[in-house]
């Protein structure tokens, strides 16, 4: 199992208030990914929340690009980070096109196939 962990920094919420932090767990609780649940640190005095979720996945689920969509999505999301190996993240999006090559191939002679 692959490990990262997301940090998500946002303004300071009432106590159970849906911020940024919840929205992104479900996203990628969703994208088929294993999540904990929101971890926050105390607010700053500057009034910022600071939660983390850790991630679990394999590098053989069947969901993988769409895990991997989502963490690069949620890494390009400001107030959010992405904090993965740079060999796991390079693992998982190499794998990730891989899988999405082969699959618009198997589409693209599914589709000749019907033609003829």
């Amino acid at each position: 199992m692959q490990q990262a962990t997301i940090r998500v920094t946002e303004a300071a919420r009432a106590p159970g208030a849906r911020g940024q932090a919840e929205a992104v767990q479900a996203a990628v609780r969703l994208s088929g990914a294993q999540v904990s649940d929101v971890q926050p640190a105390a607010a700053s005095e500057q009034g910022q929340r600071v939660s983390y979720l850790n991630v679990q996945y394999s590098l053989k689920s069947p969901e993988l690009e769409r895990i991997s969509t989502t963490l690069d999505a949620v890494h390009r999301q400001s107030g959010s980070e992405v904090m993965e190996s740079a060999k796991d993240q390079q693992r998982r999006q190499a794998l990730s096109q891989a899988r999405e090559a082969g699959q618009s191939r198997a589409t693209e002679r599914g589709q000749d196939q019907q033609e003829r």
